[in-house]
């Protein structure tokens, strides 16, 4: 029983190890390049989307350049009925100019929006807005991977 069940699990692990798994983020595996990068926006929001841009930039002749421009826009959704809001939308578009030397320029937007509660506690609800505003970013650069990568 013990023979039949080392054999098992071997054989699984044989399997596991040539799935050709690679991960989908690493910059090994990107088919694209960016070159210049220039963002305009909120000052934390620009430099949290450099720094997660910087591993995918290789200037080479095949690389794009980005006109990045971000907008961060907080709307009250609903509000009590003292008139305090109580459910906030957060919403981030990010309009990119992809610049290519000898190709016409490419146009994209992307947004990403979520909804939250209110807190009495302004510190605390300033520092989950950042937190948000992070994640939706994130999906931002998620996207835009998925597209320019697709642009090829």
């Amino acid at each position: 029983m013990k023979n039949k069940l080392t054999f098992f699990f071997s054989i699984l692990l044989l399997f596991l190890m040539n799935c050709g798994y690679q991960p989908i983020y690493s910059s090994k595996v990107q088919s694209f390049s960016i070159g210049q990068i220039n963002i305009d926006g909120d000052k934390d929001l620009v430099n949290y989307f450099e720094t997660q841009l910087k591993r995918f930039q290789n200037i080479d002749e095949e690389s794009y350049d980005l006109d990045i421009k971000l907008v961060s826009t907080k709307t009250t959704i609903s509000k009590d009925k003292k008139g305090n809001p109580s459910i906030y939308g957060l919403t981030i578009s990010a309009d990119i100019i992809y610049k290519q030397i000898g190709k016409n320029e490419k146009f994209k937007t992307f947004n990403q929006n979520t909804t939250y509660n209110n807190e009495d506690n302004k510190f605390d609800l300033k520092r989950y807005e950042t937190n948000l505003e992070k994640q939706l970013i994130n999906k931002i650069i998620e996207d835009f991977i998925f597209f320019t990568q697709s642009m090829k």
